[in-house]
C-alpha cells in the first residue's frame, strides 16, 4: 500500500456549490474501491473578492502507482506527499507504462486546448466587422510597423 496525505481545493461561487462541491468530492472518494480515506480534515469556507474557496486534507492509500496516478489526474489535488513506504522499488516495465498514460493524457489535454483555442479563433473571427487578414495584410502592417 502507498500512503498518502492529498490537499484538494475548490473554488468558485456561490459559497453553498464550493461546499456542496467538497461534499460530494468527499463522499466519491469514499465509495472509490480502488480509494482508501483513512481520515478528512476541512477548513471552513473562505472568500477571497468574489471568490469562495475551501480545502482538504486527505489521508489516502493506494494499491500501486496506477491508481495514485489515476487519483491525481481524476481530483487534480494541490499537493500531495508520499508518506509510506520511504522507498518505492519499480519494474522498468510498469514505471514505462505509467509515464505512457501521463504523456497519453498529456497529449490528449494538448488536443483539447488546442481545439479550443482554434474554435476561440474562429468564433473572433465570426464577429462583426472581423476578417480573415491574408499573408498580403500582414506583411503590409509588419512593414507599416518597421518604419516607424
Amino acid at each position: 500500500m502507498i500512503q498518502t496525505k492529498a490537499i484538494i481545493e475548490i473554488a468558485g461561487y456561490p459559497r453553498d456549490h464550493v461546499k456542496s462541491t467538497m461534499d460530494m468530492v468527499i463522499e466519491r472518494l469514499k465509495t472509490d474501491k480502488d480509494i482508501f480515506v483513512k481520515n478528512v480534515k476541512i477548513s471552513d469556507e473562505n472568500q477571497i473578492q468574489t471568490v469562495w474557496s475551501i480545502f482538504g486534507e486527505f489521508d489516502i492509500e493506494f494499491e500501486n502507482l496506477d491508481t495514485l496516478l489515476s487519483f491525481c489526474f481524476d481530483y487534480t489535488p494541490s499537493s500531495i506527499e508520499i508518506t509510506e513506504p520511504q522507498k518505492l522499488n519499480l519494474v522498468s516495465g510498469e514505471f514505462s507504462g505509467l509515464i505512457n498514460d501521463l504523456l497519453e493524457r498529456l497529449h490528449r489535454y494538448h488536443l483539447i486546448i488546442a481545439n479550443m483555442d482554434a474554435e476561440n479563433k474562429a468564433l473572433k473571427l465570426s464577429l462583426p466587422g472581423k476578417t480573415q487578414p491574408n499573408s498580403k495584410e500582414q506583411k503590409t502592417k509588419k512593414q507599416i510597423k518597421e518604419k516607424k
